[in-house]
């Protein structure tokens, strides 16, 4: 005859299994999961834009809440030819949380893509209040090929130029720039050498560092000033 324990432990691994096999299908679909987003990864990497857009777009729909997704879709569409299409992905994806630096100035492209240069202009604006400063992209850009020759570029690259140092081009940032260099420390009585002092510009010219080191002792030491 079986026991009370015979049936409490059979009823217990009945309620267990379901339990398990549901975990095992999370296990599974997360690793589906990982498996597509490393792939989509490694496409849009490697430039394969056609097996990229293939890969995120149903990702988008999965995951609508990841702007990453979004942008790299509409990267891809774009570099495919298809600016319809990836104007409406990356608005969809400034609205989900592409930040506009990076969504405003791709809008611009795609626009420059299409031959609307005013578009171009207007989103390129909107990018550059935003704070863009990637200076290297902003001159070789393919797509911005057709605005060239405008002079509105130009001044749009020097605007580029201050957001990538910003404190490069204000007279109160530049008040010390007499000091920077390699100097040769000596002291005021008797020109006893002190130490050697490099002096120079870090974090987009706003601050100047001063590497000390001292001669004769192993004294060394930094010191940073910045316009307040």
């Amino acid at each position: 005859m079986r026991s009370m324990a015979d049936f409490v432990l059979a009823g217990c691994l009945l309620a267990a299994a379901p339990s398990a096999i549901i975990s095992t299908e999370l296990a599974q679909q997360s690793s589906q999961a990982d498996s597509a987003s490393a792939q989509a990864a490694a496409a849009y990497d490697a430039k394969d834009w056609a097996k990229s857009a293939q890969l995120y777009a149903p990702m988008v729909k999965v995951h609508p809440e990841i702007p990453r997704l979004w942008f790299r879709l509409a990267t891809s569409q774009q570099e495919l030819g298809q600016p319809d299409q990836a104007l409406q992905t990356m608005e969809q994806g400034l609205k989900v949380g592409v930040p506009p630096v990076f969504a405003e100035f791709s809008i611009a492209t795609i626009y420059a893509q299409k031959g609307d240069k005013e578009k171009a202009f207007e989103h390129l604006q909107i990018a550059l209040d935003a704070g863009y400063n990637k200076l290297e992209q902003f001159d070789s850009d393919v797509h911005l090929a057709s605005l060239r020759g405008d002079p509105r570029l130009a001044k749009m690259r020097r605007k580029v130029e201050h957001n990538l140092k910003p404190c490069a081009s204000t007279p109160e940032n530049r008040q010390f720039d007499f000091w920077l260099g390699e100097w040769n420390v000596e002291t005021t009585q008797g020109g006893v050498p002190a130490g050697q002092s490099t002096i120079e510009l870090i974090l987009g010219d706003c601050v100047i560092q001063e590497n000390w080191q001292s001669d004769g002792n192993p004294h060394s030491g930094k010191r940073y000033n910045i316009y307040n």
